[in-house]
């Protein structure tokens, strides 16, 4: 018997990818694009606007800025996912001023996501001991399956 390709599980159908315009997260949607694309599956793009915190509330205009900023990301995003939309059954977009690793699991619980395509930054044990790492926790704390990708 021979196998089927990985794209044709009816268990991998809910492919989620943190993007953080990295080349390792770039290269992560390649993969799951290349492995996972088809018709009946649907490519979650979840990116975590961190410079939000940054942002001052000065003159009141705190809201307007992340919302700006907020909308920048998506734009930037569908750019760069609008050549691979074609062979998706649906493509959603998650954008939001929260903590990389708490938007990933929230997204991916609430999608439901199969599988969760991450590229690794290739920290050291020290830094992700004392800083934590976002692949580490996302791989540690979620539920479904995590393929993550080093270089």
């Amino acid at each position: 018997m021979t196998p089927k390709p990985i794209s044709a599980t009816k268990e991998l159908r809910r492919i989620l990818v943190p993007i953080d315009f990295s080349e390792d997260a770039l290269r992560a949607l390649q993969v799951a694009h290349d492995y996972f694309a088809d018709a009946d599956s649907m490519l979650i793009v979840v990116n975590a606007v961190e410079a939000a915190e940054a942002v001052s509330n000065k003159f009141g205009m705190r809201d307007k800025q992340i919302d700006t900023i907020v909308n920048n990301v998506r734009d930037q995003l569908q750019t760069l996912v609008n050549p691979l939309r074609s062979t998706w059954g649906e493509v959603q977009f998650v954008v939001q001023p929260e903590k990389p690793v708490e938007l990933i699991l929230a997204t991916a619980t609430e999608w439901k996501a199969n599988l969760v395509v991450m590229g690794a930054h290739g920290k050291s044990v020290l830094t992700r001991t004392l800083f934590g790492g976002t692949t580490y926790n996302v791989s540690r704390k979620l539920g479904c399956s995590v393929m993550v990708l080093r270089k």
